[in-house]
């Protein structure tokens, strides 16, 4: 019988023999025939398979033909390829493969990812699955609502024959094709963290935290007794004892390029050492959800009560996550009326407004007379507008520029393009925040084709102002605790809308109820400067 080593850890994971209720506290049971498996809060799985190599396999010295061997595998199987590279583990080089299915449960998605470590005689498959519950298709519909607010022409065309985009699904490695189940753009890495409690995002996480200590090796041959387990147990942190577990398994081919079974195996399970963490960085290894559950694991056992069964927190980590997704989609849901009233405010001020008396704020440096610009992520610079004389005060104020703010109209400014494009600008950037790195509204004078170009981007700043910051005064009125509300108000202030008048009146109604005299006056200021004609509101607040 061969027997292969295999370090992994299982930090937050229960054997799928504990979680059924079947085995004690201690090393889980080692039925006959039973790959190692376990299985976490969040109702994902853990196992590792270790089959017999054949010649399928591919070789890794050529990653394309590595994935369309993948590729067509999964395929087979009614999947579809999410991602596919090589990877190391320890020494030896490995692919790290995610993919995704149908879970049979209506049109919930199951996802894996998994880690495929070819040895000379077997390949090892570590893998990490988990499949949506509840309410589902919520990541996808949210990003593509999202893109169907920038869609390019191709999109908008596709859309409008009732095509889903191709520029939006397609098959990962082959951009051209697709199939019924393909990658969609929402599958992609960088909306993990605006989707924590997916499966994808968390299988994805979960490999990725396993993998650092991931190893596999073969054991050499040995005669007499087998080491003492116990001599290797340590610490997990401070809870966990090291473990050496043994499965005894027989090969079946049912994985990536198997051969017939050549003979039994034995797996020997290592758990490595895994140093203490904060809490933050608990949430970064295991997720929201797994964190809190570890965070809860231990004030209990610390106050010295009986945990709950992992089945119990399973049904407590559901529904917490069904009120955070109920919650993510009601948020999606006012971003996207939101949205529909910014385009919808901005088409009516287009058509009301006058380019000749329409008037932008440019802040105008005074030792030179020069236009105050900043630096483009491109070659050239970015000349801020301010739709309002607050905006552009504030602007000067808090970058402690040596300028002066500058009235000119929409026609006016549009008419000296070509001498902003001598003076080396490329683009304006419409209501600059002093305090944030990330710019607005930024045009480049390339696509300023005409005044009424200029015009949307003054119409659509004024209003995505006006509902953002409307948006804040009705969170921050329903808002008990005066210390928050006032939070609210004086971010909104300092990021979105200087000169609000409804904001500035509610921040001195708050400093007067708290004795602030000197918050009361600098809002009187801000008032008469700004909006003289709400001035006698204040006193009435």
């Amino acid at each position: 019988m061969a027997t292969l080593i295999v370090d992994i850890d299982c930090a937050g994971w229960t054997s799928i023999t504990e979680a059924a209720g079947t085995a004690a506290a201690g090393p889980p049971a080692s039925p006959p025939a039973l790959a190692p498996a376990w299985q976490n809060v969040t109702s994902d799985e853990m196992s590792i398979k270790v089959e017999p190599r054949s010649e399928v396999f591919p070789s890794l010295t050529d990653i394309a033909s590595v994935r369309r061997h993948f590729r067509s595998v999964i395929g087979r199987r009614g999947g579809a390829i999410v991602s596919c590279d090589l990877t190391a583990v320890g020494e030896l080089t490995a692919v790290r493969c995610v993919s995704k299915c149908c879970a049979g449960k209506g049109p919930a998605m199951s996802f894996t990812a998994s880690i495929y470590v070819p040895l000379a005689p077997w390949v090892v498959e570590l893998s990490i699955r988990g499949s949506e519950q509840g309410m589902t298709g919520v990541r996808e519909a949210m990003v593509v609502q999202e893109l169907m607010q920038t869609a390019g022409p191709s999109e908008r065309q596709q859309l409008a024959n009732k095509i889903f985009p191709m520029e939006w699904k397609f098959e990962r490695y082959e951009p051209g094709a697709r199939g019924d189940l393909s990658f969609v753009i929402s599958d992609d890495e960088k909306y993990d963290p605006r989707f924590p409690d997916h499966p994808l995002s968390s299988v994805r996480r979960l490999l990725r935290r396993v993998e650092r200590t991931f190893r596999v090796m073969e054991a050499p041959a040995v005669t007499g007794a087998a080491p003492d387990a116990a001599e290797d147990r340590g610490k997990l942190g401070s809870m966990v004892a090291k473990v050496r577990d043994r499965f005894s398994q027989g090969t079946k081919g049912h994985g990536i390029g198997i051969a017939p079974p050549a003979e039994q195996l034995e797996i020997q399970l290592r758990q490595p050492e895994v140093k203490p963490m904060s809490a933050e960085e608990l949430a970064g290894e295991l997720g929201p959800q797994g964190a809190a559950d570890a965070l809860i694991i231990e004030s209990l056992r610390r106050l010295g009560q009986p945990i709950p069964s992992l089945v119990e927190r399973q049904k407590m980590c559901r529904e917490r996550m069904a009120a955070e997704l109920k919650k993510a989609v009601e948020q999606s849901q006012q971003r996207t009326r939101e949205m529909n009233e910014i385009r919808t405010s901005t088409d009516r001020m287009c058509k009301e407004l006058a380019t000749g008396a329409t008037y932008l704020w440019i802040p105008k440096l005074r030792s030179s007379g020069r236009w105050f610009t900043m630096p483009s992520a491109a070659d050239g610079t970015v000349l801020p507008l301010f739709t309002d004389a607050a905006s552009v005060d504030d602007f000067i104020e808090a970058k402690q520029l040596e300028c002066e703010p500058v009235r000119l109209s929409i026609k006016d400014l549009f008419v000296s393009l070509s001498e902003l494009r001598n003076q080396g600008i490329t683009a304006v950037d419409f209501n600059r925040c002093p305090r944030c790195s990330d710019p607005r509204l930024v045009i480049s004078l390339d696509g300023l084709r005409n005044e009424l170009e200029l015009l949307k981007g003054y119409a659509a700043t004024v209003n995505t102002r006006r509902v953002l910051a409307e948006r804040n005064y009705r969170l921050a009125l329903r808002e008990t605790d005066a210390a928050k509300r006032l939070n609210t108000l004086r971010y909104t202030v300092a990021h979105i809308d200087p000169g609000g008048p409804a904001i500035h009146l509610e921040i001195a109604k708050i400093a007067a109820a708290s004795g602030d005299s000197g918050l009361v006056e600098q809002c009187r200021r801000t008032l008469a400067k700004y909006a003289p004609e709400h001035l006698s509101l204040l006193w009435l607040s």
